[in-house]
């Protein structure tokens, strides 16, 4: 929760843990808050390590590289949102109120539709989506849609972790829409 000491559920991760001989894990953490994470650690007894490998995130892009989609290696993504723009040309951009951020879920249950659970290798997506609704707070996180013709065709949560930094939780698109994700 937000603002809450991590005391109480650390501790309660850290017993469930040791209790099993796992090694706990903290990731993802916001650079302001490591400090937070080393003093719970340090009051425990325990060493900290904190690790940074591009190899642990889905997607990272140089954001200038990434909105120009200049060069060779771009040639294909430039293509694709051509077409895009070609297929849906009032295509726009939009942040939802807080009220309105559940009208996500129906895009999120059409990608749901096109898969099959097991495809979640870490447990169910749109249930983590659920509970990240119930946390939201348009101050803490970003979550934008792309809406044409009055549907959404794709939405992105995630959080501001530094002025030049966006952590992406969730994107999802209806389906399969080249240049989209783009």
């Amino acid at each position: 929760k937000k603002d809450a000491p991590i005391d109480e559920a650390g501790d309660y991760i850290l017993e469930f843990c040791l209790s099993r001989n796992i090694i706990p894990v903290f990731e993802f953490i916001k650079e302001n808050e490591i400090e937070i994470y080393r003093k719970f650690a340090e009051n425990r007894g325990l060493i900290p390590k904190f690790e940074y490998s591009d190899s642990l995130s889905d997607y990272i892009y140089n954001s200038s590289d990434y909105i120009s989609l200049t060069g060779n290696i771009n040639k294909t993504k430039r293509g694709n949102v051509n077409k895009l723009m070609r297929n849906y040309p009032y295509l726009k951009y939009v942040t939802p109120y807080d009220d309105t951020v559940r009208a996500i879920m129906p895009a999120f249950r059409k990608w749901c539709e096109s898969r099959c659970c097991a495809d979640c290798h870490y447990g169910c997506e749109f249930r983590a989506f659920s509970r990240f609704l119930k946390l939201y707070g348009g101050s803490e996180y970003i979550v934008r849609l792309a809406v044409s013709g009055g549907e959404i065709l794709s939405f992105f949560a995630g959080e501001i972790i530094s002025p030049q930094t966006i952590c992406c939780y969730f994107q999802k698109n209806i389906g399969m829409i080249r240049g989209l994700t783009y």
